[in-house]
């Protein structure tokens, strides 16, 4: 039998769930899981590329170098040029960057920073105005997979001193 996803909101972000596993209560919410259960999002190229500068600029953040190398060699592979990768750490201010391109940048900074669901009404609201509900979900769920990824990184590597 093929389940179909229903959409339940708990936050600022919806949240695609199965409706088999969802538990939802009388407020609207979702009881059963945090988790993301995300099974169908459009591919667009152009998204695929900023989503490459959304996990570029939280490897920086997160201090990665071997992160920062990887997504700097797709973003080549892709074709930027050098001089937008180096316009990076100054998005906010760089004529380089879309508006639609600093709303991702700037919602996943916040997500990344903050390290927690909630996020100012105003961030999302702007990030609403460039980004679809499906681009932000997808957003979110980059910025927190790399999170969970460089955690995992961080806590497989010995202790300094012991090889």
């Amino acid at each position: 039998m093929k389940k179909n996803p229903v959409r339940v909101s708990n936050t600022a972000f919806p949240k695609t769930v199965d409706h088999h596993q969802a538990s939802v209560n009388s407020s609207g919410k979702n009881d059963s899981s945090r988790h993301l259960l995300c099974n169908h999002f459009l591919t667009v190229p152009e998204f695929e590329r900023i989503l490459e500068w959304v996990r570029l600029n939280v490897s920086l953040l997160r201090n990665s170098p071997a992160c920062v190398e990887t997504h700097q060699q797709s973003l080549r592979a892709m074709g930027e040029p050098a001089k937008r990768l180096g316009e990076l750490p100054r998005w906010r201010q760089s004529p380089e960057f879309s508006k639609r391109e600093k709303a991702a940048l700037s919602l996943s900074e916040i997500i990344s920073l903050q390290e927690q669901e909630e996020l100012s009404i105003q961030t999302y609201r702007d990030a609403r105005r460039h980004l679809n509900l499906d681009e932000i979900l997808r957003l979110k769920q980059t910025v927190t997979c790399l999170h969970h990824q460089l955690d995992l990184q961080a806590k497989s590597k010995p202790p300094p001193g012991n090889s």
